[in-house]
C-alpha cells in the first residue's frame, strides 16, 4: 500500500512541476491532478481502515 501511495505522490510531483504552455495542456494537467488526488484519497482511506481493523 505504501508503495502505491508513494507512486501517486511521485506522479503528483511530476504534474506540479510541469508548466503548461497552452490552455489544452493546462486543462489536461488539472484533470490529471484531480484524478491522482482522488486515487490518493482512496488509498489513504483504505490504509486507515486497514490499520484500524488490525488494531482492534
Amino acid at each position: 500500500m505504501d508503495e502505491r501511495i508513494n507512486e501517486i505522490l511521485r506522479l503528483i510531483d511530476i504534474q506540479l512541476a510541469t508548466v503548461p504552455d497552452n490552455p489544452i495542456e493546462e486543462s489536461y494537467k488539472a484533470r490529471t491532478l484531480a484524478s491522482y488526488v482522488q486515487a490518493l484519497n482512496g488509498l489513504l482511506t483504505a490504509q486507515k481502515s486497514y490499520k484500524e481493523e488490525t488494531n482492534e
